[in-house]
């Protein structure tokens, strides 16, 4: 199966939310999902992105993370909250269980830049951090690899 196919399955797989009365659902978690850069992808593959049902315990972490958003743009509405809505991405793909490809399908479909040298090294060491190749190299040794200036 595609990994285009594995997200939209998950994606649809999910309970939806019905927004009964009484219910406790937060706009802020709804609206931290519909944000998202998975719920834009969603979008441009002709699907809606379907808001799964969680307890209020469990949508806290998204509504924070919205509040955070919201404060930020209250303050400064040309605030850079890109961090802010990296955090939210990364809480939607595990709310989604994406894989680590199917989380770089998403994430590359957007993506129309460079990265700066920083940028290159903080995602080989995330990429080198979960695929836990702890046991071969140490993280110094990757650091200093990382840090040598280029030969050519």
């Amino acid at each position: 199966m595609s990994a285009e196919l594995g997200i939209l399955k998950k994606v649809r797989g999910c309970e939806p939310i019905m927004f009964p009365k009484g219910d406790a659902v937060q706009p802020k978690y709804v609206n931290a999902i519909e944000s998202s850069t998975l719920a834009r992808w969603c979008l441009a593959h002709g699907e809606a992105i379907t808001i799964p049902k969680l307890s209020e315990v469990r949508q806290r972490p998204l509504v924070r993370v919205f509040d955070r958003i919201l404060a930020a743009k209250g303050a400064n509405p040309s605030a850079d909250i890109g961090k802010l809505e990296e955090q939210i991405d990364w809480l939607v793909y595990d709310l989604y269980d994406l894989s680590n490809e199917e989380t770089a399908v998403v994430a590359d479909f957007f993506w129309d830049g460079t990265l700066s040298e920083e940028e290159e090294d903080q995602a080989l060491l995330r990429a080198m951090e979960e695929a836990d190749i702890n046991d071969r190299v140490s993280l110094s040794e990757v650091l200093e690899t990382l840090r040598t200036p280029d030969d050519c």
